[in-house]
C-alpha cells in the first residue's frame, strides 16, 4: 500500500491532536499503509513529505503547527482540519516573515464575502482562514456536516470527506471502570463531578463554570485541566475546584458530567466530549456548530452567544441530584455516537480518504491540465476569458487519460 508522510503532532507532543494521531498511526500500519509520522518539523521535513507517496497534514488552530501549515500549501496532499479558525497559525507565520502568510491573507479577504451570515459563525471564523490551504489540497477531511458546510460556502472544489470524530477511535471502556478513575473519584469524596473540557484559558469560559457551580455547595466539585508550567487563573482558587493535568485519562472517567461552553468557537467538536459520549457520559454544550448535529436528548444545549453563569447553572441543576437522568442522557449520546461509528468506522472512511486522495495525486490528467491552467493565468487569462471557452480546446483533450473523480 501507499507510503504515507503524516505531519501532526506526536508523543512527546501533546493535545488532542496528539492523542489522535498515536490511536491513528498503529490502525494505519496494521492495516497496510507504511506511515513516516513527520515531528517534529525539521529540515528534512520537506524531502520526507516528497519521498512519501502522499502527504497527510493534520492542522488545528495550534502555532506548533505553522511549518506544518506551509508544508501544506507548499506540497500539497490531503488537509484534515481539525478546527475550522486557523487564526493563530496565521499569525505565527505572519510574524516569521513566511510568505505563505501574504498568500493565506489574500485568498481569505477574497472568498470572505461568500459566507453566509448565521449565528454559528462566530469571530474566528468570519475570515475563512483555511481558503487556501483548502483550495491547494487534493482533498480535505472534516468531521462535522457544519465544517463540510463551511468550506462549500467559500467555493471550496476540493474534495471533502466527512468522517466521525477520529476521537472516537480504540475501543470504548464505560465510565469509572479503571483503577485510577476509581481511585480519583474516591478522593474527590462522592460528589458529583463537572468537569469542564479544555485547558483553563478564557475562551474556555473557566470563570463561568465555577460561579454557575458556586450555589451547589459541597455537592460539586469542578474540574479544570490545567497544563504544566501554565499560570495559575482566579477560577482554580474556588474551594470547590480542583486543577488536573489534561494528560490524565482517569479525569475524564471521574466525572458525572462534562461542559464545553467555549467561545468563540472555532468549528470544532471536542475531543473530550466525543470520548465522554464513548463512556456514556451527558454533557452541556452551547447549541453551536457540530452540537447541532446531535439529537436533541443526546446533549444538553445551551443558546448561541457568549455563555451565562445563570444558563449553565439552570442547565446543571436538574443533572446533579438525578443520577439516572444522567445515564439516560449519557446512554443515548453513546447510542448516538456508536450508530454513526458503525455507519462509517472512522479508520475505514480515514484509509478511503487517502486512498481516493492518491489517486487524484496520481492523475497525469490532472497535473497536465493544472500546468496549462498556470501557464494561462500567466498569460493574463482570467474567469471571464474562460467562460468564453479560451484554452479549454486542450483540457477537453486530455479527459480521455482522466481517472474517476472520488466520492466523498
Amino acid at each position: 500500500m501507499a507510503r504515507i508522510a503524516l505531519l501532526a503532532p506526536a508523543a512527546p507532543a501533546s493535545g488532542p491532536v496528539a492523542d489522535e494521531v498515536a490511536a491513528l498511526v498503529p490502525e494505519l500500519r496494521e492495516v497496510g499503509f507504511t506511515v513516516d509520522v513527520v515531528w517534529p518539523i525539521e529540515r528534512d521535513a520537506e524531502q520526507r513529505v516528497r519521498d512519501a507517496d502522499i502527504a497527510v497534514y493534520h492542522l488545528a488552530d495550534d502555532p506548533r503547527l505553522a511549518d506544518v501549515y506551509t508544508l501544506s500549501v507548499l506540497c500539497p496532499g490531503l488537509v484534515v482540519l481539525h478546527e475550522l479558525s486557523l487564526e493563530r497559525v496565521v499569525a505565527h507565520v505572519t510574524d516569521a516573515a513566511d510568505p505563505v502568510a501574504v498568500r493565506t491573507r489574500a485568498e481569505a479577504q477574497r472568498v470572505r464575502h461568500t459566507l453566509r451570515p448565521s449565528p454559528g459563525l462566530e469571530r474566528p471564523l468570519r475570515t475563512p482562514w483555511p481558503a487556501l490551504v483548502a483550495r491547494r489540497a487534493r482533498g480535505v477531511i472534516v468531521f462535522s456536516r457544519f465544517a463540510a458546510d463551511y468550506l462549500s460556502d467559500m467555493g471550496c472544489k476540493t474534495p471533502i470527506f466527512t468522517l466521525p470524530p477520529l476521537a472516537a477511535l480504540g475501543s470504548a471502556a464505560p465510565r469509572g471502570t479503571s483503577g485510577a478513575a476509581a481511585e480519583f473519584r474516591a478522593s474527590l469524596g462522592g460528589r458529583v463531578v463537572v468537569g469542564l473540557v479544555g485547558e483553563v484559558a478564557p475562551d474556555h469560559a473557566s470563570d463561568v463554570v465555577v460561579r454557575a457551580t458556586e450555589s451547589f455547595g459541597s455537592d460539586v466539585v469542578v474540574l479544570l485541566t490545567r497544563a504544566a508550567g501554565e499560570r495559575r487563573t482566579r477560577a482554580e482558587e474556588a474551594p470547590h475546584v480542583r486543577v488536573v493535568e489534561p494528560g490524565s485519562a482517569a479525569w475524564l472517567e471521574a466525572c458525572d458530567v462534562v461542559v464545553d461552553v467555549r467561545y468563540p468557537h472555532r468549528g470544532e467538536l471536542s475531543a473530550s466530549v466525543v470520548r465522554a459520549a464513548r463512556m456514556g457520559l451527558p454533557a452541556i454544550v452551547r447549541g453551536v456548530g457540530p452540537y447541532l448535529e446531535w439529537p436533541e436528548d443526546a446533549i444538553v444545549r445551551l443558546g448561541p452567544g457568549p455563555p451565562r453563569a445563570e444558563a449553565l447553572r439552570a442547565a446543571l441543576q436538574p443533572l446533579i441530584g438525578d443520577a439516572e437522568g444522567r445515564a439516560a442522557i449519557g446512554r443515548r449520546a453513546r447510542e448516538h455516537l456508536e450508530s454513526a461509528l458503525e455507519r462509517t468506522p472512522p479508520l475505514r472512511a480515514y484509509a478511503e480518504a487517502v486512498e481516493q486522495t492518491l489517486r487524484v495525486v496520481r492523475d497525469p490528467a490532472r497535473k497536465a491540465v493544472a500546468r496549462w491552467a498556470g501557464g494561462l493565468g500567466e498569460a493574463g487569462l482570467d474567469g471571464h476569458g474562460v467562460a468564453r471557452g479560451l484554452g479549454l480546446r486542450f483540457v477537453e483533450a486530455v479527459r480521455e487519460f482522466e481517472v474517476e473523480p472520488p466520492t466523498a
